[in-house]
């Protein structure tokens, strides 16, 4: 069985709760990892494997500087211990450590969406070319990628697979009369906003007038809005229940309305480039509709709940389009150790 070095970006909890599957598969396929990981990764991962603790690199004044250091170091390292194979999910410096230290590697993330996958024409063209450069290392360093998304695309580059995230368990197991009790009785959004100014998403949706409940940090109730605390049972309680999701549009998220069949009001700054091609990406497969926050009102609102009532969006079998991530890795892990 081989040796794996699973470097997993820090910042947030996507990457690692992804990671957390893909581990648990090797693992159980008799595989030895070893990980590294910063922030929540550390606390998401540690019962999984060993974790050596990893500062996310993140942009900014600096980050390329960065970059080549700690792939510098990488590769010192990765001479040293000589693992069989490098996997990265959203950790570029690895990938350069592994090329210059001749391991072979694997790179797994919806960013490689962008750059290794074909796109639907139209997407805002400024978004596509950052995500394309900041993807640049691993599509072209990595032996082979791994691209995670809610929708079914194609992969253009050799060497590249396309995955869906995994359908977390809590997601298709009936509800029990308790947790039933617990969820509103009449029909609901469902909201959840990590990003951009959520205060004034909430003051939005109040003003619509509609029955909403919001998952989300640092937001407070007013009108017919309703906040929970941050919960993945409880959230994910209410995503079966609900009729739609307004949503900041992160991968992750999108991906649990599409295997849910839950139409999206996917909701983007402008400046975050990723989830402006998202939401795009959301509005062309017709699974929801796309805006700007700044451009989120009333109306728009309501347009979204009354189409979600009438079940007028389309439905995407994402489960049935492409296979799960962690056979997909398994796969992958598999070719690259026979081509060593």
């Amino acid at each position: 069985m081989a040796r794996i070095d699973y470097a997993v970006h820090g910042h947030g909890r996507g990457h690692a709760s992804r990671a957390r599957a893909v581990i648990a598969r090797l693992l159980s396929e008799g595989h030895s990892v070893q990980v590294f990981a910063g922030g929540d990764g550390v606390s998401l991962l540690a019962d999984l494997a060993e974790v050596r603790p990893r500062a996310p690199l993140l942009p900014g004044r600096g980050a390329v500087r960065a970059l080549l250091s700690r792939g510098h170091e990488d590769a010192a390292r990765l001479r040293s211990e000589r693992p069989d194979l490098v996997i990265t999910d959203g950790d570029q410096a690895i990938v350069l450590g592994a090329r210059r230290a001749g391991v072979p590697s694997l790179a797994i993330g919806h960013d490689l969406v962008f750059s290794a996958c074909v796109l639907p024409r139209g997407l805002p063209p400024l978004s596509l070319v950052r995500e394309r450069l900041n993807s640049v290392v691993p599509t072209r360093l990595a032996d082979a990628r791994i691209a995670v998304h809610f929708l079914p695309l194609e992969a253009r580059l050799a060497n590249t697979r396309v995955a869906r995230p995994l359908t977390p368990p809590d997601l298709a197991s009936p509800r029990d009369e308790a947790d039933a009790r617990a969820l509103p009785s009449e029909p609901f959004l469902l909201a959840y906003l990590s990003d951009g100014d959520r205060e004034a998403v909430v003051a939005r949706l109040a003003e619509a007038d509609l029955d909403v409940v919001v998952f989300g940090e640092g937001v407070r109730a007013r009108g017919r809005v309703r906040v929970e605390p941050v919960s993945r049972e409880r959230f994910v309680a209410h995503l079966r229940r609900a009729q739609g999701v307004v949503a900041t549009a992160g991968s992750n998220v999108l991906a649990e309305c599409v295997l849910t069949q839950k139409p999206v009001l996917a909701l983007h700054t402008g400046v975050h480039h990723e989830q402006a091609l998202n939401a795009a990406l959301v509005a062309r497969a017709k699974v929801g509709d796309a805006l700007r926050i700044e451009d989120l009102n009333v109306p728009s609102i309501r347009a979204f709940a009354a189409r979600a009532a009438a079940k007028s969006f389309a439905h995407v079998d994402l489960a049935g389009a492409l296979a799960p991530l962690d056979e997909v890795a398994l796969e992958s892990v598999k070719a690259l150790l026979a081509s060593r």
